[in-house]
């Protein structure tokens, strides 16, 4: 009987560019986790920085997951997302507003629940298309992260409709984010191509 395999393309990311994943198994992980850790400081710092917009002011967070997914790739880009939940979930001051605002799964459980939720999905599907050249590409790229931002958007948007019900879900937490997210897709999609045009002039 033949064994008919249907196989995707696969392009390495661009942290495999960048750093190649070695052959032993103790130093994949070790590359794995050290590449996870970095992404989820990065996520942290993403979290604290606010850029004054019209007509709210917005943070970084979802540009950082975006661009880490298409860097680390599927698996890679949402174990960081995973393990990034996990030290704000432990109670570190990793989140937009903490301490301010409260701290570890009790402010995980507020309104932004969902979008938290969500960077560990945007980041698989954003990865899953980079691991098959989407990153190498403006417009291929600007489709996964328009994806990403939509994954974030729908379970911010179904978390904030338990809590608060769907016209005040949509007015507060879809509406007034709509221009900075389509600026953040962009910029996105337009900075990781560049990257890889610069690492393959190495």
């Amino acid at each position: 009987m033949t064994d008919i395999r249907i196989r995707l393309p696969a392009h390495p990311t661009l942290a495999c560019a960048v750093w190649p994943e070695q052959a032993a198994p103790g130093l994949r992980l070790a590359r794995a986790s050290l590449l996870a850790l970095v992404g989820s400081a990065v996520m942290a710092l993403s979290a604290k920085l606010s850029v004054p917009f019209y007509p709210v002011p917005v943070t970084m967070q979802s540009l950082a997951v975006l661009l880490i997914a298409a860097a680390f790739g599927s698996r890679l880009g949402a174990a960081t997302m995973a393990l990034y939940l996990v030290e704000g979930a432990l109670g570190l001051p990793v989140f937009a507003g903490t301490p301010a605002h409260g701290i570890g799964l009790a402010y995980m459980m507020g309104p932004t629940g969902g979008y938290l939720l969500g960077y560990v999905a945007a980041a698989f599907a954003v990865g899953f298309f980079a691991e098959r050249g989407a990153d190498r590409s403006v417009p291929q790229l600007l489709g996964a992260m328009t994806l990403g931002h939509v994954i974030l958007f729908a379970t911010g948007y179904a978390w904030l409709t338990h809590l608060v019900g769907a016209q005040a879900a949509w007015t507060g937490g879809v509406l007034p984010f709509v221009i900075g997210t389509v600026v953040k897709t962009l910029l996105g999609a337009l900075l990781v191509p560049s990257v890889w045009g610069l690492v393959s002039r190495r």
